[in-house]
């Protein structure tokens, strides 16, 4: 590892993470968010990834492009119990409420798609086929 270069931790994973699922609620793409931080779609990818982790600056500039504040990055994000980046610790409130499950939904392209789709139905029927639908081929995924 180069002199001075800190290594990624769980948090910069984390924070990159949400700036990919906010990118990709806003239809955006890599090339797209970069362009106005004067980067490539390179480093955001590596930021997405949280192979580089972000900083201060940087991330207040995202959070502009992306139209939140700073704090949402770290939304849901679980503090270590010694501030480093490992696991176990409190999990930071999430003021939006959303469950994990949904977040991770919303961090795919194909998951925003399909919440988009769901919603634009308006029946109870429609969406219940949808749900069992999903439901038997997560089961038989499971089974696989």
């Amino acid at each position: 590892m180069p002199k001075g270069k800190k290594p990624t931790t769980a948090i910069d994973a984390h924070v990159g993470a949400r700036v990919r699922m906010r990118r990709i609620q806003l239809g955006l793409s890599q090339e797209k968010l970069a362009e106005p931080l004067g980067l490539t779609f390179q480093q955001v990818q590596k930021y997405e990834n949280g192979k580089n982790r972000i900083g201060a600056g940087r991330l207040v500039q995202i959070a502009h492009v992306l139209q939140v504040y700073p704090p949402y990055f770290f939304e849901g994000l679980e503090v270590p119990a010694d501030g480093g980046g490992g696991a176990g610790g409190k999990i930071l409130d999430d003021k939006f409420g959303v469950l994990d499950p949904l977040k991770e939904l919303l961090a795919h392209r194909d998951g925003l798609a399909l919440a988009t789709a769901f919603n634009s139905l308006t029946g109870h029927e429609p969406r219940a086929v949808i749900v069992r639908m999903a439901e038997m081929l997560a089961a038989k995924e499971a089974r696989s």
